[in-house]
């Protein structure tokens, strides 16, 4: 019978990983809202978001390695604006919790 282990029995100490936030995922011309505080970041890594901010004329379309940041606290409203699924993330601010 064969005992050995293909790890080490005895815990080792080492540095926490590094905390970050969940990658999101938005399926082609699907709406999600969000209410997001001021000075909260999203960040686009694949495909497309057409971005809608309460009191903002201007709509804004993010491309992957493009963010945005929260103008105003309130409601954003985002939709997948390509083909294939949009992933992104949001950060929010440092002073509400934020990494």
């Amino acid at each position: 019978m064969d005992t050995t282990f293909p790890f080490s029995p005895v815990a080792r100490r080492s540095a926490p990983a590094p905390v970050t936030p969940p990658l999101q995922r938005l399926a082609p011309h699907a709406v999600l809202p969000l209410r997001l505080p001021r000075g909260a970041r999203i960040a686009v890594s694949a495909g497309r978001l057409w971005l809608t901010e309460t009191g903002d004329l201007d709509d804004h379309f993010l491309g992957a390695g493009e963010c945005h940041v929260v103008r105003r606290g309130g409601q954003v409203l985002l939709e997948g604006d390509s083909a294939r699924l949009a992933e992104f993330e949001v950060t929010l601010p440092r002073r509400l919790g934020g990494p």
